[in-house]
């Protein structure tokens, strides 16, 4: 009998954020030890039981091991990461031999003294298994791919879509390459192109959808390509190898694979500006939603405070514009203060208390508000809709104050869908406007009810001027920060064009 060998080990690292990502944040958000499919297909891990439910179709074992994810923050602590690692390893050397390793990966995970911990946990497992047997990754595509990644493993595949609603989809693709190259039908090769370009692709629209139509055209059109992705990057890790990069797996196919990733790049190349012209100036946004009198509400996307980047969502720039301008009507969400939360929770429903509101963890949250707001109302958790999936909030209050209500969760997460607000009892029809601390996880559940969705330059430890972010690894050699990133191949052709040798 085949034997499936399964782990998943991930955390999206802003390395900008005071936040240190330690064994707490692994248990409030996905933590079990070799039992996660025992569970329901939930939040935003579905490859493991995909995995499962493929590999027992074809009569397979499978052995599980770790299921770990944090909500994304700051550097993960090194002893947490070392324990984890340890632990997938063990039970990879205990499995004994295997046929196949597939591993769901983030991609974007920064430890303490170790930039790359996708590479080092593909490396370890290399080490274990031998050449012979077959290593696969499923990574989110704000990742940070490395030589060390390409070289190790035998196929790397990506999500797609952002917001990530192929998950399953790309689980279900990278079991079908790894079956066939464990059969002997497919032999993969990975081609990559390097981008020079550190941006957003929000694919819900232009010019990111048009790429990931695109990658989908490589692959139907080319009977070698087995998979096709665009690596976006996480903008705010400082690492080596951050930005975005063209990856085409091929069957035996090197040199093809080369060509379309190069292609990619040239469209995505031709396309750049768009990527940078979503985000509309704070003040810009504000004063468009003074005006606003009826209809469907805007739906604000607070860029800069995403929990879902590594922010710590206490931010208070808006909300104290939207005080010093007596602008109401308005719903904000999710705003992390667990010590207001509690507060709101031991004085009950209806109660009216004095609260010190966010800007609590550093600079990049603002100062804390002094205001006096009513307890509208509680909840122990609100699921919210995320395609397939569920995403939970934890204990959140509602608290009303000069015409804004203002959602409060104990634990840092991002809001997905606006039953967050509904469930609460905001009259989201009766709002001018719904802020929402998120990047664009949001946008398939509030677009329906929104008049317009504006995606704010706002302060924050996520800032989208991407041109500032202060590297000290990465290169500044990128796209926005300079103009023409390729200037030095173009010198190098020609340089060698012309057959001088300096």
């Amino acid at each position: 009998m085949a034997k499936l060998f399964i782990a998943s080990f991930g955390a999206e690292t802003n390395t900008f954020s005071p936040i240190p990502t330690g064994i707490q944040s692994f248990e409030e958000a996905i933590l079990a030890h070799g039992k996660f499919t025992q569970t329901p297909m939930s939040g935003f891990l579905p490859s493991m039981h995909v995995w499962r439910e493929m590999a027992e179709a074809q009569g397979w074992e499978v052995v599980e091991s770790l299921t770990a994810a944090a909500i994304p923050a700051g550097k993960v602590v090194a002893s947490v990461y070392g324990s984890f690692r340890d632990e997938i390893m063990c039970d990879l050397q205990e499995a004994g031999p295997c046929d196949m390793v597939l591993l769901n990966l983030h991609g974007a995970m920064v430890a303490e003294g170790e930039d790359d911990c996708e590479g080092d946990l593909l490396k370890a497992c290399r080490d274990i298994v031998g050449p012979d047997v077959i290593l696969g990754a499923l990574l989110d595509p704000h990742a940070h791919l490395t030589d060390k990644m390409v070289d190790i493993a035998d196929i790397l595949h990506f999500y797609k879509e952002y917001p990530h609603t192929d998950i399953s989809d790309r689980a279900r693709e990278l079991f079908d390459i790894a079956l066939k190259t464990s059969t002997g039908d497919v032999k993969p090769v990975m081609s990559v192109a390097d981008c020079r370009m550190v941006s957003m692709f929000l694919t819900t629209q232009e010019p990111a959808k048009g790429v990931v139509e695109q990658l989908v055209e490589f692959e139907q059109s080319h009977p070698t390509v087995l998979a096709a992705s665009l690596v976006h990057g996480f903008p705010w890790g400082d690492v080596e190898d951050n930005g975005a990069k063209a990856l085409i797996v091929t069957d035996n196919d090197y040199a093809l694979g080369q060509v379309l990733a190069n292609r990619l790049v040239d469209h995505i190349w031709s396309a750049r500006d768009g990527t940078i012209s979503y985000y509309t100036d704070l003040d810009d946004a504000l004063a468009l939603l003074a005006d606003k009198q009826d209809g469907k509400p805007l739906v604000l996307a607070e860029f800069g405070d995403n929990s879902g980047a590594g922010a710590p969502s206490d931010a208070t720039y808006i909300i104290q514009k939207l005080l010093d301008q007596y602008i109401n009507d308005v719903a904000i969400g999710m705003l992390w203060d667990p010590m207001v939360l509690q507060m709101a929770v031991n004085a009950g429903e209806g109660a009216e208390i004095d609260v010190r509101l966010g800007g609590k963890v550093g600079p990049v949250s603002g100062e804390p508000l002094d205001l006096t707001a009513r307890v509208a109302a509680l909840r122990d958790n609100i699921n919210q809709p995320f395609g397939e999936r569920t995403v939970p909030t934890e204990r959140v209050a509602l608290l009303e104050t000069n015409g804004l209500s203002i959602v409060v969760n104990e634990k840092r997460r991002q809001p997905v869908h606006p039953i967050i607000f509904e469930e609460l009892g905001v009259d989201i029809a009766a709002q001018r406007a719904l802020i929402v601390k998120s990047s664009n996880h949001f946008y398939a559940g509030f677009a329906p009810i929104a008049d317009q969705i504006i995606y704010l330059k706002s302060p924050g430890a996520v800032t989208p001027d991407f041109a500032k972010i202060p590297y000290r690894k990465r290169s500044l050699n990128y796209w926005p920060r300079v103009d023409d990133p390729f200037a030095d191949l173009r010198r190098a052709e020609v340089k060698k064009g012309s057959g001088t040798d300096g």
